[in-house]
Order: structure tokens, then sequence, then C-alpha cells
């Protein structure tokens, strides 16, 4: 099965704001730059997926219409009572435990990112389980790194030094 990973674009939010579960705008040039993705993407696929994100749904939309599936186990990571803040306003008290062990350490009502891994770990295993062939998945950078690191079996402390750029399409196979 191939799996291709496309991350929404760009959004309207300043650099340095923690963002993962929150809606937030898309950057002004979204109509132009889901065009050009439109282009890009001449595969057809088995199924397409999307993240509930406002983000990834509204891509989703102009690229494929109401086929699309959403997905809660696709959504980014969620960040907790950390969401919306700037990283550098966190109190050293709540991050550096969590930069220490991000793995099991979740922010403040949020998860970590073992959880998030084991979400993505159960949506891969439902995907191997079915016949398709093909998909499309429209998620978030942190999430397709999950997905890189469970497929390609690639170490996390290594994922995070991969670029996943806005608009970017990765593909895997598993």
């Amino acid at each position: 099965m191939q799996i291709h990973l496309l991350r929404h674009t760009a959004v309207a939010v300043p650099q340095g704001i923690c963002y993962g579960h929150a809606d937030v705008p898309l950057a002004c040039n979204f109509e132009k730059r889901a065009m050009q993705l439109k282009e890009i993407i001449s595969c057809t696929y088995d199924a397409v997926y999307t993240s509930p994100s406002l983000r990834c749904k509204l891509l989703s939309s102009h690229l494929y219409g109401a086929q699309s599936q959403d997905d809660q186990r696709l959504k980014e990571m969620h960040f907790g009572t950390w969401e919306m803040q700037p990283w550098a306003a966190i109190p050293p008290s709540e991050i550096q435990p969590w930069y220490d062990d991000y793995l099991t350490i979740s922010p403040p009502g949020g998860e970590s990112y073992q959880e998030m891994l084991n979400r993505i770990a159960a949506f891969l295993q439902q995907l191997q389980h079915s016949s398709l062939d093909r998909v499309l998945i429209i998620t978030h950078a942190g999430v397709i790194r999950s997905f890189i690191h469970l497929c390609a079996n690639i170490p996390i402390d290594e994922v995070f030094g991969i670029h996943i750029g806005y608009g970017s399409l990765t593909v895997l196979r598993m």
C-alpha cells in the first residue's frame, strides 16, 4: 500500500506560537496554494482521509470535495493549556519536564507524543486490514513524522530532523 501524506498549507499564526489541536486560520494565499496543489497531485486514490482540523478540512474540500473522510486520529498533537500561547511564555517548570521526556509526559490538559503515536498506529492498523492500494491523508507535520517513524522505522529523535513543509507531499510504502 502507498500512503501519500499531504501537510496542510501555511497558517496565519505568528512565529513562536504553540498550536496543535487549535483551529487556526489559513494564510491569505490559501486559494492560490490549493490550486497549485490540485495541479501537482495527479494520482487517483482509493480513499482520501483528513484530519478534522479546519486547516486540513478546507484543503481536502478544495481538492476532493466531499470525497474525504474525517478521522480524529489524524489531528495534530494536543498541547492542552499551552495551545495558542507563545512557547516563550510557557513557564519553565511546566515545559522543561516535557522537553526532557516528551514521549511520556503530556502538556497540562494535553497528550504525550506516545499517545499521539498510539492513535496513528491504530489508524495504520485499520489501513493494513483494508484492501486499499493507494491512500491520501491530509494532515499535520507531527502526524506525518509519526507515520514516518512507524512505517519507515526511523527513530523518533531522527524524525524531528526531517523538514515537513506546508503543502508538502510525503510518500510511504506499507
